[in-house]
């Protein structure tokens, strides 16, 4: 039975619709057990969104509207990263602001333990609970703090609000003249009017909205098993420029056109408010490819396909100045990759924010941003969960009963413990004990391996628990590296063709003082030394740089001979095994200029027109007219490779015109005004 007692403060509106979001999950899950929600409670130091009382114990919930993965620790800033990289910040440190409540409720409650059931010893009656309360499909990534040190603290949704309650154990039990007790004391009155209120809403619904969600739930983890075991046709070719949206759905992406994980509008909406920075590592990123599918297959074929079935590894330089289409390109290719089944894992350099000199540094953003073939969750702990229940599922099929099929799967988790040209034993020892976990459902020691294969190799309590060695701060970089290189061995063994690995922005990364290019490409030379010697793995880094980086490595007489090209005035054009990839128009004529960018800007309309035809009444034919026109006024002043995002702002800018302000035409050029 669930109560529910109101405060006097005034609630905003997120917070009511939230609220109600709580009482229905709470009514359809937990019906067996008697709740009480005390809600909109102002206390000294501040208000009290939500306080839930069940018999084993009280949680705090703070309603926050935003969506996202949750980022922030116990200092500093933090915000809510959207699918498209974007971060948006929440007012206050969430950890302080949970601790502070936490602290604020239990002083006022105490002592109504001590009149009315002392029974309940102090220290136990402390451990309450202040959870996050986040819109649906919001996640909170553990590698950021020690939550099996923080166990009152943590992040929930909708999907997952009543499973974490399920769970809560605080040391006692409440009876329920106790907790008439804390609601009595505490001056609040009873509100049936919003469990009545919530459950009408939920009568009047004919159909549930669906929401995307980032956070990995047992159904969304059985769709993307389901999605990575329908390997594609490694012959297919990759998408064109013609292609439409049904073409690229038929062909086997995860962009679905009846129900797209992508929306092309929100897409293109996008490069319109960024002055034309090329869209996210999404799905559906090769529908945005121009000029880039001759590249692109060649590579695919050169390097996922034949490189990768050789167990090869490579590194990839892709070239150009600043809004010559790095991003996009590197973008291209990881949406190529996972659509052939291939593991990617996509960093983001700019502003620096990993030290590209630090092996141990580098393997946590790698194995942070690991995403599996069809699906947009990322992260160790999603890529084990997903490749195991990919494994037991392929047992399950090929043998007669359900017991040789556990047995035959346990053969393969043993046999994980000491593999052949193993890089670093006690990677495969924690894998080992992980894989085992899981089949036992065994979550703490599961996560604690997923945590140490993530790069928590210096956490004193996840080494105990595994039984290995906790590293010094000396050994971080060399035990990066060895787990690095181990973890594309894994993922071989779980079945894929191999890894694809990009940092975008590198450049940035790549900047700083003479000492500090210089340790960091010696690093880069380990790097490459290291994936030559690699065994029983496959992986292609894939770096996207300035011009004026190349240049610098070239000074470098260990790197020269891994980027200087083949051939003399032969490069990527004639052989698509040399290093470098040059997004360079070498010495086009501005009529070739014209129509490369023409061609993009063509496109766009093309994908724009075939996702928002009931929404445009401009002809088409009149959009195509503003490209040709907006393609020869850019090169007037720009002939150079940046001029390709100021074509594509000003096309995207148009386009979302079109359907925003219903305009009869185009927008007139400045020289016709």
């Amino acid at each position: 039975m669930l109560k529910v007692y109101c405060g006097s403060y005034r609630p905003y509106p997120h917070e009511l619709e939230q609220l109600k979001e709580v009482i229905r999950k709470l009514n359809d899950s937990i019906s067996d057990q008697e709740i009480s929600l005390i809600v909109f409670m102002e206390l000294s130091n501040g208000d009290m969104d939500c306080i839930l009382i069940t018999a084993y114990g009280i949680v705090i919930l703070d309603f926050k509207d935003f969506q996202g993965e949750i980022i922030g620790t116990e200092e500093g800033d933090w915000f809510a990263r959207q699918l498209d990289g974007n971060d948006i910040p929440l007012q206050h440190n969430l950890y302080h602001q949970l601790k502070h409540q936490r602290n604020d409720l239990s002083d006022k409650i105490d002592p109504v333990r001590e009149r009315n059931f002392p029974r309940i010893d102090k220290t136990d009656f402390r451990k309450i609970g202040a959870w996050g309360y986040f819109n649906k499909g919001s996640y909170y990534s553990d590698y950021q703090m020690n939550l099996n040190k923080i166990r009152w603290f943590d992040i929930v949704t909708e999907d997952t609000l009543a499973e974490k309650i399920s769970r809560l154990r605080s040391g006692y039990t409440f009876k329920p003249q106790d907790i008439e007790n804390i609601v009595s004391e505490l001056h609040v009155r009873e509100c049936p009017e919003f469990v009545a209120s919530a459950v009408q809403k939920k009568k009047a619904q004919k159909k549930p909205v669906p929401v995307k969600s980032d956070r990995p739930s047992d159904t969304t983890i059985k769709k993307d098993v389901k999605k990575a075991e329908q390997t594609p046709d490694t012959n297919e070719s990759v998408v064109n420029a013609e292609e439409t949206t049904t073409n690229v759905s038929e062909k086997g992406t995860a962009m679905d056109a009846g129900n797209k994980n992508m929306d092309i509008i929100r897409i293109i909406g996008k490069m319109a408010s960024s002055n034309g920075v090329a869209p996210d590592d999404d799905d559906g990123c090769s529908l945005f490819g121009i000029g880039n599918d001759d590249a692109i297959s060649r590579l695919r074929n050169t390097y996922l396909q034949k490189g990768f079935s050789y167990g090869d590894s490579a590194e990839k330089y892709v070239s150009g100045p600043t809004g010559s289409g790095k991003s996009h390109f590197i973008n291209q290719f990881c949406d190529v990759a996972r659509n052939s089944g291939c593991i990617t894992s996509r960093i983001k350099l700019a502003k620096k924010t990993v030290d590209v000199s630090s092996f141990y540094q580098m393997h946590r953003a790698v194995a942070n941003a690991i995403r599996v073939p069809g699906s947009t969750h990322t992260g160790i702990k999603h890529l084990m969960t997903v490749s195991l229940q990919k494994k037991e599922s392929e047992y399950s099929q090929n043998e007669s009963t359900k017991n040789e099929a556990a047995q035959f799967f346990k053969y393969w988790i043993d046999g994980l413990e000491n593999p052949e040209d193993s890089v670093n034993e006690e990677f495969w020892r924690v894998v080992h004990k992980g894989c085992l976990a899981w089949s036992k459902h065994d979550d703490n020691t599961f996560s604690y391996a997923c945590r140490w294969l993530g790069g928590e190799f210096d956490n004193k309590d996840i080494s105990k628990a595994l039984g290995v060695e906790k590293k010094s701060k000396q050994f971080l970089n060399t035990t990066g590296l060895n787990v690095n290189l181990s973890l594309y061995q894994l993922i071989k063994k779980f079945g894929y063709p191999g890894t694809v690995v990009v940092f975008d922005e590198a450049d940035q990364g790549f900047e700083g003082s003479p000492k500090y290019k210089k340790e960091l490409y010696s690093v880069l030379q380990s790097t490459i030394n290291a994936l030559n010697d690699l065994k029983q793995g496959s992986v292609l880094f894939m770096y996207a740089v300035t011009p004026d980086i190349i240049e610098s490595m070239m000074d470098m007489p260990q790197l020269l001979g891994r980027v200087s090209d083949p051939f003399p005035d032969k490069g990527f054009d004639i052989y698509t095994t040399a290093p470098i990839i040059r997004l360079s128009r070498k010495d086009k004529t501005d009529d070739a200029i014209i129509k490369e960018l023409g061609a993009i800007g063509n496109k766009l309309v093309d994908l724009f027109y075939s996702a928002a035809a009931d929404q445009i009444t401009t002809p088409k034919e009149e959009m195509q007219n503003f490209v040709l026109k907006t393609a020869k006024e850019t090169i007037v002043n720009d002939k150079s490779e940046s001029n390709r995002r100021k074509m594509v702002n000003i096309v995207c800018k148009e386009l979302i015109r079109l359907i925003s302000e219903e305009p009869t035409s185009p927008a007139p050029h400045e020289d016709e005004v």
